[in-house]
């Protein structure tokens, strides 16, 4: 994921020319981007955090 961003970047950068003319939609779906790796993050972490809680309460 680090690396796959870091190549985005770096696409980015190479195609600046065109992103300036539409700064906002470039800011808007990165902004989107980022927002959607976080919920997933989260929403993962959430239901492993779940499941440790009830796999625990049934081997006690």
């Amino acid at each position: 994921m680090i690396r796959w961003r870091e190549n985005f970047a770096s696409v980015d950068e190479s195609n600046s020319v065109i992103h300036s003319s539409c700064p906002s939609i470039e800011y808007l779906s990165r902004k989107a981007l980022n927002m959607t790796a976080t919920n997933i993050f989260t929403i993962s972490s959430a239901s492993l955090f779940m499941f440790n809680l009830v796999s625990n309460s049934r081997s006690k």
